[in-house]
This record gives structure tokens, C-alpha cells and sequence, in this order.
């Protein structure tokens, strides 16, 4: 199985942990130290090497970015038909 197979419920958890990557999210926009930041990056990707653990297979970064990028076309789609519909 590939993480593009999985459900919306199992690929949240990823998105989730790669916007706690994020750098204004990781650094707190730089109001923590560096020893902090580095405790939170290695313990999000605990959280993350878990989830793979529970799946049976690695997942990448990019494919949680992919998956983003889907969820966004998803919600302009809906909000245009919305609009289309109300016009």
C-alpha cells in the first residue's frame, strides 16, 4: 500500500505533523532557543516514524505535500461550485 491509497483519517495525522515542521511553526517564529527546537524536531519525527511503524511503510514529505495540494484543489473546487451555484 502507498500513502496515496490510504483514507483522509490515516494521512491526517501526517499533514498535521508536517505543519508542526514548518519553520515558523518548529522555531516558534524564533522566540525559542535552539536546544528547544532541535527537542520538538526530534520528537515530531518520533510521532512520524510511529505512524510508519503503525502503516508498515515509510512516507515521505513530499507525498504529505502532495496530499496538501489535493486538499486545497479539493476546497477551491467546492467554494467555486458554490459560487456557480449561487449565480
Amino acid at each position: 500500500m502507498k500513502f496515496k491509497d490510504l483514507s483522509d483519517e490515516k494521512k491526517q495525522p501526517f499533514f498535521n505533523l508536517l505543519c508542526r515542521l514548518s519553520p515558523e511553526n518548529l522555531c516558534c517564529d524564533g522566540e525559542i532557543p535552539k536546544s528547544q527546537v532541535r527537542k520538538r524536531h526530534t520528537q515530531i519525527m518520533r510521532e512520524w516514524r510511529i505512524l510508519e511503524v503503525q502503516l508498515g511503510f515509510k512516507v515521505s514529505h513530499e507525498e504529505v505535500e502532495e496530499y496538501e495540494v489535493e486538499q486545497m484543489r479539493k476546497e477551491c473546487n467546492i467554494n467555486l461550485a458554490k459560487r456557480l451555484a449561487i449565480h
